[in-house]
C-alpha cells in the first residue's frame, strides 16, 4: 500500500491543485474530473463497481496511484522532512567515526603506523595496502623492548 498520509494529501489537493509557478507566483490548476461533489453517491458507487475499482472515491484512487508510481517505477521513498533531517544528522554524526586516522601500536607500546581506515563501523575495515606494507617494512621482528613476537 502506498504512503497513506501522502495519498490523502494529494487527494485533498487534486480538485484545486496548485503549481508553484515560474517565479511570478503560484498558479491554481482546477481539475474538473476530481470535483465529484455533485455526483449522486449511488451513481459514483455504480461507476466504481462497473470499472472494478475498490471504492468510489476517484480522487483518492488517483492519489494512491500517483504515490504508488513514485514509490515503484520512480524507485523513490517518500520520507517526512523531520525524519529526513534526523537521518541526515545521524549520518553526519557517524561520518567522522567511519573514516578515521587510526594509530596502530605494538603490544609493547611502540607506534607502528597511522592508517587512514575507511568504513570503520563495518566488520571489514578498508586500508590502503601499499601504505600499510611500506610502514611495516621499516620494523624488524623484535619489539622495541627486545621481545620477539609470539
Amino acid at each position: 500500500m502506498p504512503n497513506t498520509r501522502i495519498a490523502e494529501l494529494i487527494a485533498a489537493k487534486l480538485p484545486e491543485l496548485t503549481h508553484p509557478g515560474d517565479g511570478s507566483g503560484a498558479i491554481a490548476l482546477p481539475v474538473a474530473q476530481f470535483r465529484t461533489a455533485g455526483m449522486p453517491p449511488g451513481m459514483a458507487e455504480q461507476f466504481a463497481k462497473d470499472a472494478g475499482y475498490p471504492h468510489a472515491d476517484i480522487t483518492r484512487l488517483v492519489a494512491e496511484a500517483i504515490v504508488h508510481l513514485i514509490e515503484t517505477d520512480g524507485h523513490a521513498t517518500i520520507v517526512d522532512n523531520t525524519q529526513l533531517a534526523d537521518m541526515r544528522a545521524a549520518t553526519a554524526a557517524a561520518e567522522p567515526r567511519r573514516n578515521r586516522h587510526v594509530k596502530v601500536r605494538c603490544h609493547c607500546g611502540t607506534q607502528l603506523f597511522t592508517a587512514n581506515i575507511r568504513n570503520f563501523d563495518t566488520d571489514t575495515a578498508n586500508v590502503a595496502g601499499p601504505e600499510l606494507i611500506n610502514a611495516m617494512r621499516q620494523f624488524g621482528t623484535e619489539c622495541a623492548t627486545g621481545h620477539k613476537p609470539r
